[in-house]
């Protein structure tokens, strides 16, 4: 029963005895009439009774992740065997761990791939992270999310889902999951050429992908880099590091966040700055784009309130961390940066103390930096002010595969991440 289907279909069903992983859900999908927020819940509820001992660890880190810098949780789907692992295994498990031996025999014959919507969302609970249904229900047809799933039989077994940028022509993975009993044997491949054509057919120029590297374990994205180049994409660039960092009062004890700010200069929020003075700054920009160390505090539409601050030489804005607010009580920063003529020593560090002081005092703890690898400066400053604080190293990875040759997107901007 393989093949592209242009609606959601119905499933037949499979006797639970025959299939002793299958888990499918007993609710009928008719939650699109409800609030999202409802859904969302009811997602969580079909997911929470789906708990079982097979389900690996990166299901949860699915879960957890962060829309602004997990937009995949890949290195899940593989064109072929992990190395040491057998055929069906998640990558890096034991040959015929649990995880494999409960899984009936099976072919990509016996998967089934087709589009998710709002009808049939419900289904895929256990594989979709919440914002991700939520979305495919208060989008409308034709709107900016495109998801796609692989069922074997009543029982998802792949998901994956994009977001479609329609000003900019281009498409960024949110989130990419296969089951790990069913891994290795092309579920991935098809659910990413799936998603593929159906930007393609919808005018999308670009389909973009972004994965981290932990320091700790480069191989760990292997298997979904082998993926993409198995689809056709080019090869994936580093980007920028990422820095994560569990802040917690004993930050405030380190040298450097108490030193006093050079006068005349001064601190103020981002939100109390005069609209004019951002106005004028904006108009310099053309100039400022010479340094290559220049970062805009105007990439960005979500800006933090709470911990965005300026610094000031009288009326003049000359400098500014900008951060943005992600979900689960974490930070980003993520524009840091002060004119050639006003750095004086410990002015940056200033700024960068009295933004992570408001941010302590919201009561929130993660903070995340981030260096683009061209601004090797900033990069070792992180390093040397809170290296011995840093919670978690990784770099990121950008990838984008060209779906319509005219309508392609432009480049990305390495500072953000971003469409440009």
């Amino acid at each position: 029963m393989t093949g592209w289907s242009p609606e959601p279909a119905a499933y037949p069903a499979v006797d639970p005895a025959s299939d002793p992983a299958a888990k499918q859900s007993t609710q009928p999908a008719q939650q699109s009439t409800q609030p999202a927020r409802q859904f969302a819940r009811s997602a969580r509820s079909a997911r929470s009774t789906e708990q079982s001992t097979e389900q690996s660890t990166e299901q949860s880190a699915q879960q957890d992740a962060d829309p602004v810098l997990d937009p995949v949780v890949a290195p899940g789907p593989a064109p072929g065997p992990a190395p040491g692992s057998a055929p069906g295994s998640a990558p890096g498990s034991a040959p015929g761990s649990a995880k494999s031996a409960v899984t009936p025999e099976w072919s990509l014959d016996d998967i089934f791939f087709t589009p998710v919507t709002a009808g049939n969302a419900l289904e895929f609970a256990s594989l979709a992270p919440d914002r991700c249904l939520e979305r495919l229900v208060t989008d409308p047809p034709g709107g900016e999310d495109v998801a796609f799933g692989a069922v074997f039989f009543a029982r998802a077994v792949g998901y994956i889902h994009a977001f479609v940028d329609k000003r900019r022509n281009a498409a960024l993975i949110d989130s990419f999951y296969v089951h790990p009993g069913y891994r290795n044997r092309g579920i991935g491949r098809g659910l990413l050429a799936g998603l593929e054509k159906c930007l393609r057919t919808r005018g999308c120029g670009t389909l973009i992908a972004k994965f981290r590297k932990n320091d700790t374990d480069p191989l760990e994205t292997l298997p979904f880099e082998t993926l993409l180049r198995g689809n056709g994409w080019p090869t994936p660039k580093a980007v920028r590091h990422i820095f994560k960092i569990y802040h917690k009062e004993t930050i405030l004890k380190e040298p450097w966040m108490s030193y006093s700010i050079p006068v005349p200069l001064f601190v103020v929020s981002w939100d109390e700055t005069d609209v004019g003075q951002k106005e004028s700054l904006r108009a310099q920009e053309p100039a400022l784009r010479e340094d290559p160390e220049y970062l805009s505090p105007f990439l960005d539409d979500d800006v933090d309130p709470l911990t965005s601050v300026v610094l000031k030489h009288g009326e003049e804005i000359v400098g500014w961390m900008i951060n943005t607010r992600l979900p689960r009580d974490s930070v980003l920063f993520r524009h840091w940066y002060i004119l050639p003529r006003f750095r004086k020593p410990r002015a940056s560090l200033v700024l960068l103390a009295e933004s992570i002081r408001r941010f302590l005092e919201t009561g929130r703890r993660l903070a995340i930096y981030t260096a683009v690898l061209k601004r090797a400066k900033l990069y070792r400053m992180y390093k040397n002010l809170m290296g011995h604080l840093l919670d978690e190293v990784k770099v990121e990875f950008h990838a984008a595969k060209v779906l319509s040759p005219l309508k392609e997107l432009s480049p990305l901007k390495e500072d953000t991440g971003v469409f440009t």
